[in-house]
């Protein structure tokens, strides 16, 4: 992946977490709400309660950024609003 800033080639690698990793709004209450709302958007397809995620990233170590690419992925709540 090219950096958007640079142009140079960025290394690709990726994120380690928990069981799922999420991206936040500013100013979202991640302590009190359930992980599918305030526009939280799930980076991995990964991972769950046994097992630990991962997220494709992107590192460009000039200018310190990292990008992830967002996978198309159904969460609970997509399956939940199906039925």
């Amino acid at each position: 992946m090219e950096c958007p800033y640079c142009k140079k080639e960025m290394q690709k690698g990726f994120i380690f977490g928990g069981n799922h990793i999420r991206w936040y709004p500013e100013g979202a209450d991640t302590m009190m709400t359930l992980p599918e709302e305030e526009g939280a958007v799930r980076l991995n397809a990964t991972g769950g309660l046994v097992t630990s995620a991962r997220a494709e990233s992107y590192y460009c170590a000039d200018c310190r950024v990292v990008m992830t690419p967002v996978p198309e992925i159904e969460d609970t709540m997509d399956v939940l609003k199906r039925k």
